[in-house]
């Protein structure tokens, strides 16, 4: 609800500029700073980098300060903002030296976005990460580069 009205209620104008502003509804997410990439490097190394808003940077910042001139659609994009240290993978055909490479991705991950605002969190999804097959991932990921 926005003042007492539903979304459904508002103005079609009204839509349109909650829309084009990046407007979130208040969920459980509705301020995303940024994301994680996380992939491999060409050797045996897990890296990740952490892309944030425009509008997160610090402000001496000078994509921040570009921002200050830009539309709303500026200062919403996503840019790089740091890479996380590599960590190799002991082990390249066990699933469990991935996941323990990927647990300390994450450790520092969040070392690095806390120092940016201790305000920001890494949300991970809801199911245990060993579900997932990261040898299988990785191997396929290595086949379709050489292609």
């Amino acid at each position: 609800m926005l003042y007492g009205e539903s979304y459904e209620q508002l103005s079609d104008r009204m839509k349109r500029t909650l829309d084009e502003a990046w407007w979130w509804p208040p969920w459980k997410f509705s301020d995303i700073v940024g994301y994680l990439d996380v992939g491999m490097d060409i050797g045996e190394c897990m890296t990740a980098n952490i892309y944030l808003r425009r509008k997160y940077f610090p402000l001496d910042s000078m994509d921040r300060k570009y921002r200050r001139v830009q539309a709303a659609s500026m200062r919403n994009q996503y840019l790089y903002y740091s890479e996380v240290p590599k960590v190799v993978v002991r082990g390249l055909s066990d699933n469990n030296a991935y996941l323990l490479a990927l647990d300390e991705i994450i450790r520092k991950a969040k070392e690095i976005i806390k120092r940016r605002n201790r305000e920001f969190q890494l949300w991970l999804p809801p199911f245990d990460l060993s579900c997932i097959n990261l040898v299988k991932a990785h191997t396929q990921a290595k086949a379709s580069d050489a292609l």
